[in-house]
């Protein structure tokens, strides 16, 4: 059908949960999150060890933190698109990067945080003087 389809992902519920909870600043909680999908995912059902082999072993380490978490989104979600918008919004897109991309982060401009409009985008509208392309892209 030509119906658009919406398919939610408990993980991603589970990784949101954790990110606000981090911001708000409750490490137990993003950590409780973050274990109970590694429960999921982990053979042994040991997501405490699966945690800790990626580099958090409990809810008060200095390591958890967004990287840690945006870490988990790119293994949980690895292929679904999330990427560029997690990086976005978390303002890590520039850092992430430059940190593990040197060749694309020679052709970075601050102005690729945001996407081009599509000019049949630009061109359908009515009210032109209100809708214009993003900046760098003109």
């Amino acid at each position: 059908s030509g119906r658009h389809a919406f398919a939610i992902r408990i993980s991603d519920m589970y990784l949101i949960s954790a990110e606000a909870a981090l911001m708000q600043g409750n490490s137990t909680k993003a950590y409780q999150q973050l274990e109970t999908l590694a429960n999921a995912r982990a053979i042994n059902g040991d997501g405490a060890a699966m945690l800790a082999a990626y580099g958090v072993d409990n809810d008060n380490d200095p390591d958890l933190d967004i990287d840690f978490i945006l870490d988990e989104r790119a293994r949980d979600l690895a292929t679904e698109d999330y990427r560029f918008f997690d990086l976005k919004r978390t303002g890590k897109l520039q850092e992430r990067i430059e940190l593990h991309n040197p060749e694309a982060a020679e052709n970075f401009r601050p102005f690729n945080t945001l996407r081009p409009i599509p000019q049949i985008q630009l061109d359908a509208v009515t009210n032109k003087t209100e809708f214009y392309q993003n900046p760098g892209y003109d």
